[in-house]
């Protein structure tokens, strides 16, 4: 088990995120949707990451994200590592040297000071993601993973409507991608928001 900067235990560094609400973020929400979308959309990913064993799935899902159409901007390891030691110092939680994670926001945060973002909007659920996916571009999830304890962050670059599915890009592994249908994202859902540029 491996203890994050918020006392919370996982079960590996691929799971370091830690959950974090600032609530002056619901005056950064994507507007509600009427109704899930009917047509599918996938935005291109142009260049994969793989965190390796370095537990920075926020910074990579962020680097997804970046990487894939409408607007493709790469980052490269370096600007991963240093964007993740930025949010860990703009999150609320000590920075001791010792303990892992960062919050989907403080990423989002640091991507911004980084020059890569103008800002980031929130999305409230699985179905307001869909929306986006379809017609805006990537959207960035923080997921309580099934299976093993903890939180992951994983850019979503591709919505099927008629398969009722969400996918994108994964950080375990270079060739790594996950998928899952709206019903279990829904369960597993914590935070989401949609990139800025």
């Amino acid at each position: 088990m491996i203890d994050l900067r918020d006392g919370t235990l996982v079960d590996g560094l691929n799971f370091d995120v830690i959950f974090e609400h600032d609530p002056r973020s619901d005056n950064y929400m994507m507007p509600p949707v009427e109704a899930r979308p009917t047509h599918g959309r996938h935005w291109r990913t142009h260049h994969r990451y793989d965190q390796g064993s370095s537990g920075m799935c926020v910074m990579h899902a962020i680097a997804h994200a970046l990487a894939s159409d409408p607007t493709v901007r790469r980052m490269n390891k370096a600007q991963i590592i240093q964007g993740h030691a930025l949010a860990q110092s703009l999150d609320t939680y000590p920075n001791d040297g010792m303990r892992y994670g960062t919050s989907l926001n403080a990423g989002c945060k640091a991507a911004r000071q980084m020059g890569f973002i103008k800002g980031w909007r929130w999305i409230a659920d699985t179905d307001q993601a869909a929306n986006v996916l379809a017609g805006e571009g990537p959207v960035v999830f923080v997921v309580d993973w099934p299976g093993p304890t903890g939180l992951h962050a994983v850019a979503s670059t591709l919505y099927a409507p008629k398969a009722g599915n969400l996918e994108g890009p994964n950080s375990w592994g270079s060739s790594s991608w996950w998928k899952f249908n709206l019903p279990t994202l829904h369960k597993i859902f914590r935070q989401a928001v949609f990139l800025v540029y």
